[in-house]
């Protein structure tokens, strides 16, 4: 093994979220035909309604301290369905698994499998570190072939802690002691703030990085000008999570995955 090991977080970095993308949608139209029915709304105001409720609960979740169950989308759109007066059983993971069956169809970044092969080869230690559930993840990491490159799969609800709490990274780096220790996520309220707590090299991928910041270096783009404005611009738009007393700002800004096999093979 290489003095080298990094983790990557899934939804956003390996792969697009499959759940939001696809599995959500359908629980949407069919929690939403019932509840505009039963309610004489439009499905698109039913819709809308339902994924207030959905989020609300899950913020009531976050609120309350609960990282690791705001990620339990069974139980969340479960209580909410229950709520509506749905009555018919369902199972995301299920619905996952069924979605998996055609790898083919799953949304994907084309570019992954040859970096994370690359890294492989030059004996980089690798791991995945998720809030998502594994009954959720796994299906999908089977599906895109991408189990193999790694050496330890970690999920929130594996380790009753989720990001960005730093005993998730801990439990991810166990008993591997690399000079170097990096994490990559897309995240900066849990991939970046959690890996600062953690001592680990935090590297953020955004891949909607303004052309303005991309002709410097990954270890030089977060001290650009306009670049702590674009973060905080950046922040907004992510999930309000309680995050420790540590500092947001990355550091190493990559646009590519490409430029991370370059950074950590340095």
């Amino acid at each position: 093994m290489s003095d080298v090991a990094v983790s990557f977080d899934l939804d956003g970095v390996l792969m697009p979220s499959p759940l939001r993308q696809t599995v959500f949608a359908q629980l949407w139209k069919v929690l939403g035909e019932f509840w505009a029915y039963k309610q004489g709304i439009s499905l698109e105001e039913a819709q809308a309604q339902l994924v207030d409720m959905v989020w609300g609960q899950r913020s009531r979740r976050i609120a309350a301290g609960d990282l690791v169950g705001a990620y339990d989308w069974d139980a969340i759109i479960g209580f909410v369905a229950r709520s509506l007066g749905y009555r018919e059983g369902f199972s995301i993971a299920q619905m996952v698994e069924e979605r998996c069956r055609d790898a083919q169809g799953l949304p994907g970044y084309p570019e992954v499998p040859g970096v994370l092969g690359r890294l492989s080869e030059m004996g980089v230690y690798m791991v995945v570190i998720t809030n998502g559930y594994a009954r959720y993840q796994m299906p999908v990491l089977r599906a895109l072939g991408l189990v193999p490159y790694f050496q330890r799969i970690v999920t929130s609800d594996l380790v009753g802690h989720a990001k960005p709490e730093r005993e998730i990274f801990q439990y991810a780096f166990d008993d591997v002691a690399p000079d170097r220790r990096y994490h990559v996520g897309d995240t900066l309220s849990q991939d970046v703030a959690g890996a600062n707590a953690a001592g680990v090299r935090s590297i953020w991928l955004n891949r909607d990085l303004p052309e303005s910041f991309r002709a410097r270096a990954p270890s030089q783009r977060s001290g650009l000008t306009g670049f702590l404005e674009y973060m905080e611009s950046v922040l907004k738009q992510e999930e309000a999570l309680p995050t420790a007393q540590v500092p947001l700002v990355p550091q190493y800004v990559v646009w590519r995955l490409e430029e991370v096999e370059a950074l950590v093979g340095a």
